[in-house]
């Protein structure tokens, strides 16, 4: 198997990971932040 062959499937996991643990986060500063803002 070539560098490349390998490269690009673990690019696009990396991608895949990082876009999940962006949206999670995100989602999760609105869910914190309407709790926050209702408490007040």
């Amino acid at each position: 198997a070539s560098p490349s062959e390998f490269v690009i499937p673990l690019a696009k996991y990396i991608k895949a990971a990082f876009h999940t643990r962006v949206t999670v986060g995100m989602r999760f500063r609105m869910l914190f932040e309407t709790e926050e803002s209702s408490v007040r």
